[in-house]
């Protein structure tokens, strides 16, 4: 009887504790928009920029979700999502002379968008293909027929077209990832750093 009434005691409070942790942290979903606009280069040659599509890009498109924090926290927030992945960017290739390589696909990819738990430090983008899910792949232009094949073979793996995996996303301000000690997706556009072009994000809306 002793043991029965300390864990009757007790029972309330560990509802109370579980319901705590509970209403600490909540799962939200967010549409969200990864691209990389211009070109991607194996080769400093002076001809690119004339030769290649500057406007070219490689996008991801879809929806994440993640578990939140509702207070301060200096844990990262893991948002993970399969989303639509559509390029349509030229290579510059140097072997063995200047060469264009245009890859057009689409496929799908599985993406992960962690925000770091220290303030300033941004987000990090890894990004996976889902196997078989390629549904347009073609690649042209004046590159040797071996760098072709490889850049049809390689996609739409993560180091393929703008190499989405393992991208660095900048904090911005505004918006910011990181605001009165709470980290997360905020709606609003990260643009990429001008000093290092990479990959920028846009975090159009939160899903209900």
């Amino acid at each position: 009887m002793p043991r029965l009434r300390a864990w009757w005691l007790l029972g309330p409070a560990l509802i109370g504790l579980v319901a705590f942790t509970a209403s600490r942290a909540g799962i939200r979903s967010y549409e969200v928009q990864l691209a990389f606009v211009g070109h991607s280069s194996l080769s400093s040659s002076d001809e690119c920029p004339a030769r290649v599509n500057e406007q070219g890009y490689d996008s991801l498109t879809g929806t994440v979700k993640g578990l939140e924090p509702d207070g301060k926290s200096d844990d990262e927030v893991l948002y993970q999502g399969v989303l639509r992945r559509t390029t349509r960017l030229d290579y510059c290739g140097n072997v063995p002379k200047p060469c264009i390589g245009r890859l057009v696909g689409e496929a799908q990819m599985t993406v992960e968008i962690r925000v770091d738990g220290e303030e300033g430090r941004g987000a990090r983008m890894n990004a996976k293909a889902v196997m078989g899910s390629v549904k347009t792949l073609r690649v042209e232009g004046d590159c040797p027929a071996a760098a072709m094949e490889e850049f049809r073979k390689e996609y739409p793996g993560g180091t393929s077209g703008a190499s989405p995996d393992g991208q660095d996303i900048p904090e911005s301000d505004p918006p910011r990832f990181f605001v009165a000690g709470v980290p997360r997706l905020r709606v609003g556009y990260f643009p990429t750093d001008k000093d290092h072009p990479s990959w920028s994000l846009r975090v159009v809306r939160a899903v209900p």
